[in-house]
């Protein structure tokens, strides 16, 4: 594993693209501040996948990003076995606080305790933290660094900018009257002032001198010529690509993923998205379908590790490898697959030479090691799902391409967790609901003895059968939905022998009052329609 921050993203780059350049595919994972921004947002099993959607746009857009996983999985050609090296890079992240950009975000209570239960270092993120920009605030800095005057900014340390200031100011006068003969004066950057905004205002109060800005220290010389002053003009624009890949950051990495296309792998990956387009690419947009369209277009196959041991499942019973879906799981169960004789073959996963080795060490929601997880994950199954029909006799180490043609009815499918329909398609319609979520329709015949909504009632009441989620469509009446098969039976079951109760399957005809409400409109407006053509009929054999 490689930790990339702030001060050594420049260093790595060329490591970091060199090895997105050269994979057969990457797995990447996120830590964020939080997973809602309010109690609004929270996932719902009467969720549709566009209602989800739309939740996760409002809290997205309010949260941030604290760390970035990337493993970058390559076959390694030079190896008789069927090998595969990986390059793993933890990235540290913390919005930019540049000129006009200073993002508010929100940390939620539990999302910070999770991390530290897991070891988390805060202290990398605040201090070390790699900027990022969505192209949004990219045109906004270009404007800003173009043209700063345009823009009203927060104060930033004037007491300490003054202070540099009248450093300048008095070297400068030593220089005229002989004091000092220095050529340049070298100034440090008062913690907490922004050098650009420094640098502008030296630049404003000394426009005769050459000023310049390198490591945290502002460089002050005299400009005796014509060509010096050209080559002074000549730098200050050359500055400004400087500050733009600074707070630029990490977005030079998507982009690299962008350029590269490379299929992209996750666990569990709708929020970990979302992230990415908000942040890195653009503002998510109201339309659910932009969206899709939008991440198909940047990242042509995306594969949810976590949808793929849904799906495959049914297919390893036998074997029982994907028993349980969540990540560590499946890693552990996955790679006994070099233990036990399940297949011929099986993929070894090895770090580069020069990354660290995690061997037995487990770092369960480091980025960077969940994306290694991830991406072992997805070269096993894939392997299995390659292998599966075909004889011990044509079995071989296969090839990566291989792997990619047996995962093909999986790409571009992520999960959905706890809504009415667990599958998002990226590349085309969603799949339709799948019928193990029960809807049922519960209403209280005996009000008089609470005052206590519906809801409440029956919270408290159906907390025994588990995963349920309750709306109220009038004072006595409630859709429920139950998660899976048996706990809408048992909810049946237990309610239809209460008196207090009617429990029966929901059916918008029968349950829906708006339903029922157009229904008895329409009868009415039917009725007095017919009755009007009636007397019409009637008038005319009377005269």
């Amino acid at each position: 594993m490689c930790e990339v921050v702030k001060t050594n993203l420049k260093e790595k780059l060329p490591l970091i693209e060199a090895a997105i350049r050269n994979a057969d595919f990457i797995a990447f994972d996120t830590e964020f501040s939080g997973l809602t921004a309010s109690d609004n947002e929270q996932n719902s099993l009467f969720d549709t996948p566009e209602i989800r959607y739309c939740k996760l746009r409002k809290s997205v857009s309010q949260l941030t990003v604290t760390q970035f996983g990337l493993s970058a999985f390559a076959k390694d050609t030079s190896a008789v076995y069927n090998n595969y090296l990986a390059q793993t890079f933890n990235f540290y992240l913390y919005p930019t606080a540049f000129g006009p950009l200073d993002p508010h975000f929100l940390f939620q209570a539990s999302s910070g305790h999770f991390l530290a239960h897991y070891k988390f270092d805060f202290n990398k993120v605040f201090y070390e933290g790699i900027p990022f920009l969505n192209e949004g605030q990219e045109n906004l800095l270009k404007q800003y660094l173009e043209n700063p005057q345009k823009f009203s900014c927060r104060a930033d340390f004037e007491y300490e900018s003054q202070q540099c200031c009248s450093t300048v100011a008095k070297w400068l006068v030593s220089t005229v009257e002989k004091i000092k003969d220095q050529d340049s004066l070298l100034v440090d950057v008062p913690a907490g002032v922004t050098e650009f905004v420094l640098l502008l205002e030296l630049r404003n109060r000394f426009p005769q001198l050459w000023i310049s800005a390198s490591d945290g220290k502002i460089k002050v010389s005299k400009i005796l010529t014509e060509e010096q002053r050209l080559e002074f003009e000549e730098n200050k624009s050359k500055e400004l690509g400087k500050y733009l890949d600074e707070n630029l950051g990490f977005t030079r990495v998507f982009r690299l993923l962008v350029k590269y296309r490379k299929p992209l792998v996750g666990h569990n990956i709708l929020m970990d998205l979302s992230f990415m387009y908000e942040k890195f690419y653009k503002a998510l947009p109201k339309s659910y379908n932009q969206f899709k369209s939008d991440l198909h277009q940047l990242f042509p196959i995306i594969i949810d590790t976590k949808r793929l041991s849904i799906s495959v499942k049914p297919l390893f019973e036998h074997n029982r490898l994907f028993d349980k879906s969540a990540l560590v799981d499946l890693y552990n169960s996955l790679k006994t697959l070099h233990t036990n004789v399940v297949v011929l073959y099986p993929p070894v996963v090895k770090n580069q030479s020069g990354f660290e080795d995690y061997g037995d060490t487990a770092l369960p929601h480091q980025a960077g090691y969940d994306a290694y997880m991830c991406g072992t994950v997805l070269i096993l199954a894939a392997h299995l799902l390659a292998s599966n029909g075909l004889r011990s006799d044509d079995m071989r180490p296969l090839l990566f391409r291989e792997y990619l043609s047996a995962l093909r009815p999986y790409c571009n499918l992520v999960h959905v967790i706890r809504a009415s329909s667990s599958v998002i398609r990226l590349d085309g319609s969603d799949p339709q609901p799948h019928n193990s979520i029960q809807w049922l329709y519960i209403e209280v015949r005996n009000t008089t003895r609470s005052k206590t909504p519906i809801a409440v009632q029956l919270a408290d009441l159906l907390s025994q059968f588990g995963n349920v989620d309750i709306q109220a469509v009038s004072k006595t009446g409630a859709i429920v939905v139950a998660g899976n098969p048996k706990c809408a039976k048992d909810v049946l079951q237990t309610l239809r022998g209460n008196k207090n109760f009617y429990v029966a399957k929901y059916s918008a005809w029968r349950h829906s009052p708006r339903i029922k409400t157009a229904l008895w409109i329409g009868g009415v407006t039917v009725g007095c329609i017919s009755v009007g053509l009636l007397w019409s009929v009637v008038s005319k054999l009377w005269e």
